[in-house]
């Protein structure tokens, strides 16, 4: 009897040192060190980094804080909110600024979206051209059927570059485009509609 108590004595202790040393060798978890940052300026950064929607946020948090009338905060610029209101050369101006990161940053899908409502609904040819040269064929794809269609439209709208381009490219036959007499006399009849000129009208 007196041996069993003192093995179960050994035993007990056995455990205890083991949890001592289980307990020891548990790393701390550590505590998230909070942001040293403000909302605002987690905003500006998130902005600075080309979030759009963290733009407008900190555009609207700063009206209301000056007290300024709010209803237009959420735009990017007075462009985008003509745009919306359906002055279609605006369109064309904001999708500059978002072609050229001139004002907001670079950002080529939302300039294609501003060019592409200048385009087909104010058919503004600057915007069509644009489209154009942006969805021409390249190293890293394009859609030559689609760009063909926006230049047309350019031109169409008497942009002259669009016409010109049109006519070289199938004078020289680029991208596999066959020479299409029918095409090029079409299109010089339009550069030349575009800006008339005493050759043009010798014709």
């Amino acid at each position: 009897m007196r041996l069993f108590v003192v093995l179960s004595l050994f035993i007990l202790a056995a455990c205890v040192t083991e949890n001592t040393n289980q307990s020891k060798s548990i790393e701390p978890v550590p505590t998230p060190q909070a942001s040293s940052m403000t909302p605002e300026e987690d905003l500006a950064k998130a902005c600075a980094a080309g979030d759009e929607a963290a733009c407008k946020l900190k555009r609207l948090i700063g009206h209301i804080k000056a007290g300024r009338d709010t209803s237009r905060s959420m735009y990017e610029s007075e462009y985008e909110y003509q745009c919306y209101e359906a002055d279609y050369q605006s369109c064309l101006l904001q999708g500059d600024r978002y072609y050229e990161g001139n004002g907001p940053a670079k950002n080529i899908k939302l300039a294609a979206d501003f060019y592409l409502t200048a385009c087909t609904g104010g058919n503004i040819g600057r915007a069509c051209h644009q489209l154009g040269l942006m969805t021409a064929p390249s190293d890293t794809g394009g859609d030559l059927k689609q760009s063909l269609a926006f230049l047309d439209q350019g031109c169409n709208a008497k942009y002259a570059d669009s016409c010109g381009l049109l006519i070289n490219l199938y004078m020289l036959r680029q991208h596999g485009l066959p020479r299409d007499v029918e095409k090029l006399k079409y299109y010089r009849k339009k550069l030349c509609e575009a800006i008339p000129t005493a050759k043009c009208k010798a014709r």
